[in-house]
């Protein structure tokens, strides 16, 4: 520490600073100790700093093997959360040794961990007790946690009677079981339940028990000793995999398999599996260090977690005579590309034939307008379009919503509440709904010099902003030309190139400001006190912006996700693009928030059968095959969007697209259809197109805004 102060000539204290980010030091005196620690070669020693953390957070994690997909997820999540909460991550291995657990247990305490999550082999919590650590025990049935300690586990004893009825049902008679270890609890507990719930049929069990280096050996002797097994059951699909390989250098049957195995939104149609999600199990581990429910003075605290159970086979593929032909009607988006590369399942699941036309927004509009979107059976129209063309457009779904099967309950309940309001007066369902969202460069505003240098030019603390007026100053400091310090090149993005989008620019400035569209007696005012200001502090975004004119989303982004910009506003269903740049880290370092002002629009699109299509039945039939859980989450894994609540609760996309947690909130206050007394069917596409004309024209320069405003007010007056 005395050579870097030397060399950078600050003191020992500012040094001491620096390195543990404590944000109290000029950025001149950062950069120069920056300088001196690349000069000297200086590494930190973490030991070292773990020791002088009064409070140290760290989590110590004892697993049997890392080698089983199970594990390896489950790690790598529960590691993932933790760290994002500043906790250090230590993983010890036991291979499911008692003695091997013992050693790991005793490394683990050295570090004096905060919590230990242990996948413990042992038969009780003896050896946890009183270590100075909280101790959660993962997927052990026979523990019972003392004070300080809890319990959590997949539910088991489910599971084994699930596949006691399997058996029952196929009348099986002799069964063997391919396991790992023989003291694994989870297993050894799922063997005693089978056992005693099959034992008055008379059911023959046989286990083989084999480590993953020995896997080979035990599928050949489970084959050559039990040739005339109905069943193998397998503790993981690899087990399965290599019980498959071995029989094909034997000359001898292959019973049926059945796996337990991850949950996986594409699964494997080789045999079913039994599924446990364990990327949802890391999240109830977080949660539960998180919220504080380990309470130490409270013994015996446990939690079971159902199991997704069996996952459901694919169907046969329909013999050539029942193919069916649908036309589908539709924006350009990614989740009408990506349905469009589905449609040969769709094809092989149901015998529908599905073509889809897919035309740019503006496009649609006025395809929809000619009356041409008649000749389709089913349209997907946008949110701001429903009150123009839903009810002389759509088919009623009244009559048959029972019959579609998600109406029942499929859609996370927020989405439900905000586009199907009253099911007996239903038009159209969601099919893409989406929600104006921000997005920010994480790794830029947790940087210590960058929240120094903000806060040295603002005297404000750098954080995610949360009114408009924090938004612009943020803009204002990230924008290169009037911060030469930026390690970026501008400050947002904006979109008003196009009349249709550039509305959705201002009216959440609008709504945050405290004002409508509606005076008191129900007359459009757009040329307002409110309205000017919020076109005025608009525009000011433009030198903070970039160059180039916006005419869609999509254009935001390639500026946000090429690194040139450091925040932008755009609706999330485009966001998913971001995973697939030439950045693999960029979506680790993008954050997400609510708009400032917290006032967002909705967006994306609901879909409905055409007035003139008389083909009901197939187009009730994709419903129900394009909201099952099955394509629901496929459509969201591959970059589009669905209104499932089964999507939001998968956490393999929240992994991938993490702004997709915690959406019940962002869409319970999100708005978009515009109405009063006086304008209960009002027009808000043309509305929009109306003030978007306007913002489109003060941000070139065609208009003043109060000239723009004036404009838009008259033609509201004579059109609407």
């Amino acid at each position: 520490m005395r050579d870097i102060a030397r060399l950078a000539g600050v003191s020992c204290g500012t040094v001491s600073n620096v390195m543990n980010r404590r944000g109290n030091v000029s950025t001149k005196k950062i950069r120069l100790v920056e300088e001196a620690v690349r000069r000297l070669g200086y590494n930190a020693n973490a030991q070292a700093q773990k020791l002088r953390q009064e409070s140290s957070r760290r989590l110590s994690l004892i697993l049997p093997d890392i080698k089983q997909t199970v594990y390896s997820i489950f790690y790598t999540g529960l590691k993932s959360l933790f760290e994002e909460e500043n906790y250090d991550v230590s993983l010890y291995l036991t291979g499911n040794s008692p003695e091997a657990e013992h050693l790991c247990l005793q490394k683990a305490l050295s570090e004096r961990p905060e919590y230990i999550i242990t996948f413990s082999c042992a038969g009780n919590a003896g050896e946890y007790k009183n270590i100075g650590s909280k101790v959660i025990f993962i997927n052990n049935p026979f523990i019972k946690p003392g004070i300080n300690q809890f319990s959590l586990s997949f539910d088991f004893k489910s599971s084994a009677l699930s596949f006691a009825e399997y058996i029952e049902t196929k009348k099986y008679s002799t069964i063997a079981l391919l396991f790992d270890s023989p003291v694994a609890p989870e297993f050894r507990y799922f063997h005693k339940v089978l056992k005693e719930e099959l034992e008055q049929d008379q059911v023959n069990l046989i286990p083989f028990f084999y480590d993953s280096r020995q896997i080979y050996h035990g599928a050949a002797a489970l084959l050559a000793h039990v040739p005339a097994a109905d069943l193998v059951i397998v503790n993981n699909p690899d087990y399965g995999d290599k019980l498959r390989h071995i029989r094909d250098f034997l000359d001898c049957p292959l019973p049926e398999i059945l796996s337990f195995g991850m949950s996986e939104t594409v699964r494997s149609s080789l045999y079913p599996r039994y599924e446990l999600d364990y990327r949802h199990l890391a999240r109830v581990v977080f949660d539960t260090v998180k919220s504080g429910s380990i309470e130490e003075t409270k013994p015996g605290q446990s939690l079971v977690i159902k199991a997704r159970g069996f996952a459901r086979s694919r169907k046969e593929i329909p013999s050539q005579n029942k193919i069916r032909e649908l036309t589908l009607l539709t924006v350009t988006s990614p989740t009408a590309d990506i349905l469009s590369t589905l449609t040969p399942y769709l094809k092989r699941c149901t015998g529908l034939n599905l073509k889809i036309a897919a035309l740019p927004y503006d496009e649609l509009s006025q395809f929809l307008a000619s009356g041409r979107a008649r000749n389709f059976d089913l349209v997907r129209i946008d949110t701001s379009w429903s009150a123009r063309f839903e009810r002389e457009l759509y088919h009623p779904l009244g009559e048959w919503v029972h019959r579609v099967k998600p109406l029942s309950g499929a859609f996370l309940p927020a989405i439900n509440k905000v586009f199907v309001p009253d099911i007996r007066a239903l038009f159209s369902i969601p099919f893409d709904p989406s929600i104006q969202m921000l997005f920010y460069r994480r790794d830029l505003f947790e940087n210590a010099t960058v929240k120094r240098l903000f806060y040295e030019k603002t005297k404000e603390k750098l954080e995610v902003p949360k009114t408009y007026g924090e938004y612009d100053r943020i803009a204002a400091f990230f924008c290169a030309s009037a911060n030469g310090e930026s390690p970026v090149c501008y400050g947002t993005t904006m979109v008003y190139g196009s009349a249709s989008v550039a509305a959705c620019e201002l009216l959440p400035r609008i709504r945050a400001m405290g004002d409508g569209i509606f005076d008191k007696a129900g007359n459009i005012c757009v040329n307002t006190p409110v309205f000017r200001k919020a076109l005025e502090e608009y525009l000011k975004l433009k030198p903070y912006s970039g160059p180039e004119i916006n005419f869609w989303w999509g254009d935001a982004l390639k500026l946000f996700s090429s690194g040139l910009s450091a925040m932008t506003i755009v609706f999330m269903n485009h966001v998913s693009g971001i995973v697939r740049t030439s950045d693999p880290e960029l979506s680790m370092k993008v954050g997400a928030a609510p708009v400032p002002g917290n006032f967002p629009l909705l967006g994306g699109g609901t879909i409905g059968i055409s007035a003139q299509s008389r083909k009901i039945d197939p187009c009730i039939e994709f419903f129900n095959w394009v909201y099952s859980d099955e394509i629901a989450n496929m459509i969201t894994l591959l970059g589009g969007l669905s209104p499932c609540k089964s999507v939001f609760e998968n956490e393999e996309i929240l992994e991938i697209y993490p702004w997709l947690r915690n959406m019940e909130e962002h869409y319970t206050r999100g708005w978009r259809r515009i109405s009063s007394k006086k304008h209960p069917h009002f027009d808000t596409h043309q509305f929009e197109q109306i003030l978007g004309n306007a913002v489109r024209n003060a941000a070139m320069g065609i208009d003043s805004p109060e000239e723009a405003l004036a404009k838009a007010q008259a033609e509201c007056d004579r059109e609407l």
